[in-house]
């Protein structure tokens, strides 16, 4: 809702999200309820405050994804016994599982034990169900944020702002995980545990923007500064007696004191400032140049005090070619409106990839270093594992991009190209610390990566008669190469299955590309994979593995329908990625009871009179298999992300209910997608959050569709 008149102005909104994922049953549950209040008010002529406000509160519980399948609601699913039964009839159970029951076997809410595979000792294999049941997690969290405003104008053409924002808030964690036991390989302890974490952060900025124009020119100026404050503190706790196993007492107020209870937390406090600056100069709506320059630093938390601050400068011009006296007539020949040629050049930096004091020499407490001194436990300390690095500094990224825009047919026909070049120097990275240290990691500024490619936009938009539409799409490449390693030898990333790391950062090739095992032919007589051999040894080891791809797309693409036609709207988004490589990780290749993807048996040798298979025999004494260019996959995609239908009724039959507008619509979102990886979801299919695992799928959760109903209100 919202309103207003000439000096005041406001906008309100409730919404709830009840959202039941893909998952059976409520163990994947997003509920949420979102107040927000938007206003503005004009105090003076001179003087305009305003408030943007939101209240969050929300439950959420999450099943496991992107890891292990013993430990994956997600890998349980595709890699279970498909011959097993979900649950067995109490006159039907197999005697190998008579033999097992216990209190501990998992059973549904009936009491119906659930199926436990034949090859569950030896494959690793987990009920889906029994891994959904074995955890109880809940995480319930309370926010709110928003910012508070106040903008003078002391003079004309001079504008002070000072701007507070803020977020605070809470989150609680509790999970009981159930005591499980179906073999030696598949079992659970129980334990309890609850964190709560609260954080307080807040913003303060306070800059000038300053306009002056004089004959055709036109100076522009800004300086300000900006304070960041974020406080958090947290306490957490585990346990694995409690006084009762009874629902009432799964709580660590009934925790029975052991050597093996945990707890931990602390306060902490961050804070990070920052100067900035702008001089802007524009001739006759021609000639544009504009610097800007941010010096930032943060707390003694993330570097040292002599390499705490880092300087940002960056440069920028642009020449509208349209507006010069001799573009007049090739304007009227092509139907030109606008033309613009512009470049531009910067630094900026991070250091989000520290912990917190990797600089400084630091202790360490743990129970584990501890000794029994006459009879007293004496709590011990060590050094950190992480060598101190005095000399780590901000990583930097230099970029120079070089563009041009152009609009044609009397604004109906739009076209934007920019080329971009971004150096990133210095990165900050972890490495193996020299071994006469006794540490086992050094941060180090070290490495050089490039990107560089080209953006595309272009769109066409029209009205004929009571008909409107748009169409505009949308295209980027980029080529990623490491210029220069971080280290002499090539940094191993992501591993599978205990097995061999599939991905490397090293210098010539992409971001964290993937290196695995190379088939050169399956063998006819044996359907066994004869894998390339690199070296002089004869034997395949890890040194006979090369190039196979890489997590990163060659290009991503869009596109963007509009038609509206009185009152109807019509709206199509589209996005696709194309060029990408993922490692398909879900299943082993060695533990061969389990469930896997068709084409695995399908496409697989069978015998020797075998032909126009893809795939060597199943075979579990092959090691290299799993990690093989085999088992990469293509992982282009296109998806519809969105397509919405809406109506707006008349402003006569809405005035009528004291409304300025009314507004439904339906909306299908992420209902189509067209791809050939055999995965579950291209799009969000990854190894754990951390870049190196961006070529590795270990069953992520896939993004699910969604129909949407829902009214836009205006008075």
């Amino acid at each position: 809702m919202e309103g207003g008149n000439d000096r005041a102005k406001f906008y309100t909104s409730l919404s709830y999200t009840d959202n039941n994922g893909i998952v059976k049953g409520d163990k994947d549950i997003f509920k949420r309820l979102v107040g927000q209040i938007n206003a503005e008010y004009k105090v003076k002529d001179w003087l305009t405050v305003g408030v943007n406000a939101t209240i969050d509160r929300s439950v959420r519980r999450a099943v496991s994804e992107s890891s292990s399948i013993s430990e994956s609601v997600m890998g349980a699913m595709f890699v279970h016994d498909p011959t097993t039964p979900y649950i067995y009839d109490d006159n039907a159970i197999p005697a190998r599982v008579q033999a097992m029951i216990n209190d501990r076997i998992p059973r549904d809410p009936n009491g119906h034990v659930y199926g436990i595979s034949a090859f569950n000792e030896t494959s690793y294999m987990w009920h889906p169900q029994a891994i959904l049941d074995r955890s109880d997690t809940e995480t319930q969290s309370f926010r709110t944020r928003g910012t508070a405003y106040a903008n003078f104008t002391p003079i004309p053409g001079l504008v002070i702002t000072s701007r507070f924002g803020f977020q605070g808030g809470y989150s609680h964690t509790n999970t009981y995980n159930h005591e499980v036991y179906i073999s030696s390989k598949t079992n659970q302890a129980m334990s309890i545990s609850g964190s709560t974490n609260d954080r307080l952060y807040y913003q303060w900025e306070n800059f000038a923007n300053y306009t002056k124009a004089f004959g055709k020119h036109e100076l522009t100026a800004m300086a300000g500064m900006s304070y960041q404050q974020t406080n958090t503190d947290n306490l957490r706790g585990t346990a694995y007696v409690l006084s009762s196993d009874d629902p009432n007492f799964r709580y660590l107020d009934n925790a029975v004191n052991n050597a093996n209870m945990s707890i931990g937390g602390q306060p902490e406090v961050r804070a990070n400032m920052s100067y900035f600056g702008r001089l802007g100069w524009s001739y006759a709506n021609k000639y544009f140049v504009q610097a800007n320059f941010r010096a930032d630093a943060y707390d003694s938390s993330k570097l040292d005090k002599n390499h705490r601050w880092g300087y940002f400068p960056s440069v920028s011009a642009g020449w509208t070619v349209s507006n010069e006296p001799f573009m007049q007539g090739v304007k009227q020949a092509l139907n030109l409106s606008f033309l613009k040629l512009r470049a531009s050049w910067g630094v900026n930096g991070n250091v989000n990839a520290l912990g917190a004091y990797q600089y400084a020499s630091s202790l360490e407490t743990n129970k584990n270093y501890g000794y029994n001194l006459n009879g007293t436990f004496i709590v011990g300390v060590r050094p950190s594992k992480v060598l101190p690095n005095p000399n780590i500094k901000w990583e930097t990224s230099r970029q120079v991009d070089v563009g041009m825009d152009l609009r044609m047919f009397s604004e109906r026909l739009t076209f934007s190209v920019d080329w971009y070049n971004k150096n990133t120097h210095d990165l900050l990275t972890s490495t193996t610390a020299p071994a006469n240290t006794g540490a086992e990691t050094v941060y180090v500024n070290a490495g050089l990566v490039n990107n560089h490619g080209t953006e595309f936009e272009l769109g066409w938009k029209d009205t004929i008669g009571d008909f409107n539409y748009g169409i505009s799409g949308n295209l980027s490449t980029v080529h990623n190469k490491v210029v220069k390693g971080t280290s002499k030898d090539r940094v191993p990333g992501q591993k599978i299955w205990s097995s061999y790391d599939v991905t490397y950062f090293e210098e010539g090739y992409p971001l964290w590309y993937l290196r695995t095992f190379m088939v050169d032919h399956i063998d006819p007589k044996t359907g066994e994979a004869v894998y390339k051999n690199f070296d002089d040894d004869p034997a395949i080891t890890p040194n006979d593995r090369d190039f196979a791809g890489s997590g990163i797309p060659d290009f991503t693409y869009g596109v963007t329908l509009n038609m509206g036609w009185k009152g109807f709207d019509l709206l199509v988004l589209g996005a696709g990625s194309q060029g990408a490589e993922l490692l398909y990780a879900v299943t082993r290749a060695d533990a061969l009871q389990q469930n896997t993807l068709r084409i695995f048996y399908k496409d697989a040798w069978q015998n020797a009179s075998s032909t126009g298979y893809k795939y060597p025999k199943p075979d579990s004494s092959d090691k290299f298999y799993r990690c093989s260019n085999l088992r990469v996959y293509d992982a282009s995609f296109f998806k519809i992300k969105q397509i919405q239908l809406g109506y707006t009724l008349p402003r006569r039959i809405v005035k009528k209910i004291a409304m300025s507008s009314l507004r439904a619509y339906v909306s299908l979102d992420d209902w189509f997608t067209f791809t050939k990886y055999p995965g579950l979801d291209p799009e969000t299919s990854h190894a754990g959050s951390s870049a190196s695992g961006l070529g590795v799928d270990y069953g992520s959760y896939p993004i699910s569709k969604k129909l949407v109903f829902g009214v836009n209100v205006s008075f």
